[in-house]
């Protein structure tokens, strides 16, 4: 299959170069090409339609004025690409790595970008109707003169990202993370817009988290109060709070129930905003 496929890169190449005269356009639609390396690959105008391209890499390659109509695209790392005036309609890129990349004039419709790890990705001049961002990372993202149509951002971080010149219709920014820079924002009034910042819903988490602390900690003395109460019962022979065992029993049963179950939920709602940092320092620094 490699030296078939680099064998169609080259007629391909001799056809952009000769205008159509020679050479052969590239097509792999229906093609299966998971896990294929493309590297400094030029396929403009290539026909990609229904092709199967999970997990490959691409880096550095032009895909202007290609077909990827319904392709597969799914965990890929795709890195210093172009994709202006790309057919992406129903294009799956659900769990991806895009860096660097251009996206400018592209077709796009219900396109799936969920799950997507991107930084630096530009799209001009695009309209998008009923494309799915949500749970992805759209770090420092340009969008300018752009129309997005019931596009979904749930949960996207969207730390640095531009909003220039760009109408916003039936589009849901509900519980996003980070503040977009916003620019002429056009909305048509039958619609609405949703934005919540999702730093105020962190900024809870760490509250609740503190609460949970509080809780986990007064129950931690009660427990310390008891036992050392109980201590003095044994050497002193006395009857202090608690009349029997049993009732003493439950009190420490409780107490350490309450302390366990309050530990676990500090430890789980830390590891949400642990995981969340990680993911955005990681964007940012690659």
């Amino acid at each position: 299959m490699q030296k078939e496929l680099l064998q169609i890169i080259e007629e391909h190449k001799l056809w952009l170069e000769s205008e159509g005269e020679a050479g052969e356009q590239a097509n792999f639609e229906n093609q299966n090409l998971e896990g294929m390396d493309f590297h400094n690959v030029d396929f403009r105008y290539a026909i990609f339609k229904n092709a199967n391209l999970i997990r490959t890499n691409i880096s550095d390659s032009n895909f202007i004025g290609a077909d990827l109509e319904n392709t597969n695209l799914s965990y890929s790392k795709i890195s210093n690409s172009d994709f202006s005036n790309t057919n992406l309609k129903h294009t799956n890129f659900d769990g991806s790595s895009i860096v660097h990349s251009d996206f400018n004039s592209a077709k796009f419709h219900q396109t799936n970008f969920y799950n997507v790890r991107a930084r630096k990705l530009s799209f001009k001049n695009v309209f998008m109707k009923k494309v799915n961002f949500n749970n992805s990372y759209l770090i420092s993202c340009l969008f300018q003169n752009a129309t997005l149509e019931q596009t979904a951002l749930y949960r996207t971080n969207i730390t640095n990202i531009s909003f220039d010149e760009v109408s916003l219709i039936e589009t849901s920014l509900e519980n996003v993370i980070g503040v977009p820079r916003l620019n002429k924002i056009n909305q048509e009034e039958e619609h609405e817009i949703h934005f919540i910042n999702r730093n105020n819903q962190v900024k809870a988490l760490k509250k609740l988290a503190k609460v949970f602390f509080l809780i986990s900690l007064g129950t931690f003395v009660l427990i310390l109060i008891s036992i050392g109460v109980d201590i003095y019962e044994i050497f002193y022979s006395v009857k202090i709070f608690i009349n029997d065992d049993i009732n003493y029993f439950i009190c420490i049963s409780l107490g350490i129930g309450t302390y366990i179950v309050s530990t676990l939920i500090q430890v789980f709602v830390f590891g949400i905003l642990r995981e969340d940092k990680i993911k955005q320092e990681e964007l940012l620094n690659a």
